[in-house]
């Protein structure tokens, strides 16, 4: 067997007497220091992950439970198993596996069966930088977004950010997507309509600016373009009037 690798975790062999909760923390924790070691070449998101870290708490006490129930000499057995796996290379390791493998049987390997998806189930967003996340991100339409926001408190702070709606929503101005079905309307400018029907005061109104709009024609509402019509309407009206009085 090689010696402790640079590139992998090496803890150290308990001695013979050490407690068993004492020599499985120490091989988890020495995963954990090496998977954050920014000198390593090669990054673990696996033990790098904050969900890694929280799910190994769990992990722990049941290995610590199923490990006391072994013999003194079984237990040293396992856990010298465990320190020379942790110190051997990548390809040893893979040599490890592939003979272990050989030599389950169908219980073993059924365990193998059940207990490894869960293991590669990773939350990339969560992982990712959050350049990458938005990035990804930015690929979903607003269903999609909408949904990926109720996966997590991490996708809902990343999914609800300002920048991608503010890109989502330039995309739909004054049009309709064909894919989600969502589009916003055009916003005209506004404009003023005012209630009055005394023919000198709606020729005042004509000259007069904005700002000294409201202390001649009382009430004054905005005016969407789409009803600026009826205003060109009880203008024409207030002329007639005009006309007949004189």
């Amino acid at each position: 067997m090689s010696g402790p690798s640079s590139h992998y975790p090496s803890p150290e062999s308990p001695p013979p007497n050490a407690d068993i909760t004492d020599s499985v923390a120490a091989i988890v924790s020495s995963l954990e220091r090496w998977s954050q070691d920014p000198a390593q070449k090669i990054r673990c998101y696996r033990h790098a992950s904050a969900q890694h870290r929280a799910e190994s708490e769990a992990t722990f006490r049941e290995l610590t439970r199923q490990l006391g129930k072994l013999s003194a000499q079984s237990q040293e057995t396992v856990k010298t198993i465990w320190t020379l796996f942790g110190q051997a290379e990548a390809p040893t390791r893979m040599l490890i596996l592939a003979g272990l493998l050989n030599q389950c049987c169908i219980p073993q390997l059924s365990f193998l069966h059940r207990a490894v998806p869960p293991l590669l189930r990773i939350d990339f967003i969560a992982m990712a930088p959050p350049h990458i996340a938005f990035r990804i991100l930015s690929y979903l339409d607003a269903k999609s977004l909408c949904r990926a926001a109720q996966v997590s408190k991490t996708w809902r702070r990343l999914a609800d950010d300002d920048r991608l709606w503010h890109r989502m929503c330039e995309q739909h101005i004054d049009r309709k997507c064909t894919s989600c079905g969502w589009g916003l309307p055009l916003l005209h400018k506004k404009q003023r309509r005012c209630e009055v029907t005394d023919p000198e005061w709606i020729r005042t109104c004509t000259t007069v600016s904005d700002s000294q709009l409201p202390s001649v024609c009382v009430p004054v509402e905005p005016l969407v373009a789409s009803t600026s019509s009826s205003l060109g309407k009880r203008r024409d009206a207030g002329h007639d009037l005009d006309d007949e009085s004189n």
